[in-house]
């Protein structure tokens, strides 16, 4: 009979570190465990994974056939809320892989460090939503910031339900209906900021559609009295975090003069309230109010000759987060 010779297995533990509550990923290379060439091959019980206060076996199955590279993973969990199957671990332990290779016998340790999560939070501003449009997203997780030096990314989904729709999207008024779904990029706020940003544009349509075939990336169709949830998944501890919004019709915005009647030298206050424009909750926002001087009411006649006196004045946000 030919004898071949056997093996040495590696393993090797992704990532590199073990946030309390995350995943832990596992990666065996061994051809000695590759008997079937033609199939891809299954070990319920090949590595164990370890911590003084916990033990769980792993699942490993081969990446395709003929690889010899087998992967699984177990979910981490605080000790104190570990159920069976979920490997318990404090801050500060030391989280071990154990394989044994049996040709050439040997067996194989990998070792990597428990370090403490935390519980993302995030929230949608405004809410509820108007029509057209594009609250922001601000998701808050120290764990995002896995560069001091750099600023980095994340994601949160979106997806769109009428009320009561059974999740069946937007439906027109032929009882067709439309999956709404996207994916809004955030961007970290500074290096080493913890604190991630980004923006959806809601796009208001009639009951009548039908709504155009393309979307930009990160803008969803929405109707008024339909219902967003906003899905952020949390990787240490792992959770999917959810938050809920309604969509409403736009906000009457209004305009008030400060004296008004005025006098010519004095200062004229001008304040715009509309909910619409307060569009962002952490940069204080500016907009353009157009004025006319006239013998008659210049907005009413635009045209006319005597509104000769015309023009743009920037009205500014009384305080991050107004709708003045």
């Amino acid at each position: 009979a030919l004898m071949e010779a056997s093996s040495v297995g590696a393993v090797t533990i992704n990532p590199s570190q073990c946030k309390v509550g995350s995943s832990v990923s596992v990666t065996v290379v061994d051809s000695d465990l590759d008997l079937n060439r033609f199939a891809v091959e299954n070990y319920p019980t090949l590595v164990t994974l370890s911590t003084p206060t916990g033990t769980v076996s792993v699942s490993m199955t081969e990446t395709a056939d003929g690889s010899g590279v087998f992967t699984g993973s177990a979910l981490t969990r605080a000790n104190a809320t570990a159920t069976p199957g979920e490997l318990g671990v404090v801050a500060g332990q030391t989280l071990t892989a154990l394989y044994a290779d049996l040709a050439p016998f040997e067996v194989i340790q990998v070792s990597i460090p428990v370090i403490e999560s935390f519980v993302g939070a995030f929230t949608i501003s405004p809410s509820p939503v108007g029509l057209s449009g594009a609250p922001r997203i601000l998701v808050s997780d120290p764990d995002l910031n896995a560069d001091p030096n750099s600023v980095e990314t994340s994601i949160v989904t979106v997806d769109v339900q009428s009320v009561g729709s059974g999740g069946t999207g937007i439906c027109d008024s032929t009882g067709a209906c439309h999956r709404m779904f996207a994916t809004v990029n955030l961007t970290e706020m500074g290096n080493s900021a913890q604190f991630f940003t980004g923006v959806l544009v809601t796009i208001g349509v009639p009951d009548a559609l039908p709504m155009g075939p393309d979307l930009p990336a990160g803008a969803v169709y929405v109707m008024t009295g339909y219902e967003m949830t906003f899905t952020y998944l949390d990787q240490a501890p792992l959770e999917s975090l959810t938050a809920q919004t309604t969509i409403v019709a736009s906000w009457v915005g209004s305009i008030r003069l400060f004296p008004n009647p005025t006098v010519s030298g004095q200062p004229l206050m001008v304040t715009v309230t509309d909910p619409d424009l307060n569009s962002d909750p952490v940069v204080l926002l500016t907009a353009e109010v157009s004025y006319s001087v006239g013998p008659v009411d210049c907005a009413a006649n635009p045209t006319d000759p005597d509104c000769l006196l015309k023009g743009t004045i920037t009205v500014t946000q009384t305080a991050v987060g107004s709708d003045s």
